[in-house]
């Protein structure tokens, strides 16, 4: 793509509207951020409970969930969910990251994703918590990310005891900032992988999957790469949907308490990292979204490094 793109994005279909407006929770009826996250861990809770039994109770019949905790390096328990499809050994895993701005949200969040990846693709998910912001500002929750993936990669036996001890491939995802954060890990794994410490560890980074991915700082032209900067327009002024705004997006970042001096820091925003070398990826890309030049961004990044690359955009009309 060259030259400056100009802000343009379709409308929202009609059945997205009539979705959203059946689907979409009530706004919470509460002031602090703690009092939303609550009101939103019960209606998410209620909400799978109804699915299970209602749409997809194979969701509940073909996998096991289980709960249990990893240790973050200053002895904080982080809380991680397991959904095993019963394979008797697996040969790949996926370690999942939740979204919700890095300050929202839980395990329950996603859910029913995870669930369906476990069964429809035969495997093992570790859906890794994190401690949000702004309690915990940046680099808490990346540090937790990375801390859970580690820990169970390395100790993958304390979770499925059946597993036979042979290596493991791992795919890292996540969605929106879970997606940010699944970016994050898949470049410290390329490092760490290269470290003469890494060797026999019995695992290796084998692809990354990033829906809607937070990549960059958009809300201040300055904190995105040059070689970016005309390509990154979907954080317009004029953009309003799906329940995103700029100014809604910008508060949310913000609460993350990166300071300016690190917003170029790519362990908080990858977009600003180093791509050679990283695993095969695949990137879900929406259009009418406004991290859709996250996204995109990120994509072009990978290509031009000559990183293995799949990319679905879900049609607009736009650029």
């Amino acid at each position: 793509m060259r030259g400056r793109r100009k802000f343009k994005m379709s409308q929202l279909h009609e059945e997205w509207l009539a979705f959203e407006a059946s689907s979409s929770p009530p706004a919470a009826p509460v002031a602090t951020i703690q009092e939303k996250r609550a009101y939103m861990a019960g209606y998410m809770l209620r909400k799978n409970t109804d699915y299970l039994v209602d749409i997809e109770p194979r969701f509940a019949k073909d996998t096991t969930v289980s709960g249990s905790f990893i240790t973050a390096r200053d002895s904080t328990r982080i809380p991680v969910r397991i959904y095993d499809s019963g394979i008797p050994s697996p040969k790949a895993i996926v370690i999942f990251y939740h979204g919700g701005g890095l300050a929202n949200w839980d395990l329950d969040t996603e859910d029913m994703f995870c669930r369906r990846v476990s069964i429809d693709a035969e495997t093992v998910v570790f859906s890794i918590g994190y401690r949000l912001a702004p309690e915990h500002p940046f680099p808490v929750p990346a540090n937790d990310a990375w801390d859970g993936f580690i820990f169970v990669a390395e100790n993958l036996k304390v979770f499925l005891p059946r597993h036979d001890g042979s290596s493991v491939d791992i795919v890292v995802a996540g969605t929106s900032a879970g997606g940010q954060l699944a970016a994050v890990i898949s470049q410290l794994a390329r490092d760490y992988q290269k470290d003469s410490s890494y060797k026999d560890r019995g695992w290796r980074l084998k692809g990354t999957c990033l829906r809607s991915p937070v990549t960059v700082y958009g809300a201040d032209k300055t904190f995105v790469p040059p070689q970016f900067r005309d390509m990154h327009v979907s954080w317009a002024e004029q953009y309003e949907a799906a329940g995103l705004n700029r100014e809604g997006m910008k508060v949310t970042h913000d609460h993350y308490t990166v300071p300016d001096s690190e917003k170029c820091n790519p362990l908080a925003y990858p977009l600003w990292g180093e791509f050679a070398g990283l695993a095969p990826t695949f990137i879900q890309i929406c259009g009418v979204d406004i991290l859709r030049d996250d996204g995109a961004c990120y994509l072009q990044a990978l290509i031009r490094a000559g990183v293995s690359v799949h990319a679905r955009t879900y049609a607009y009309d736009g650029v």
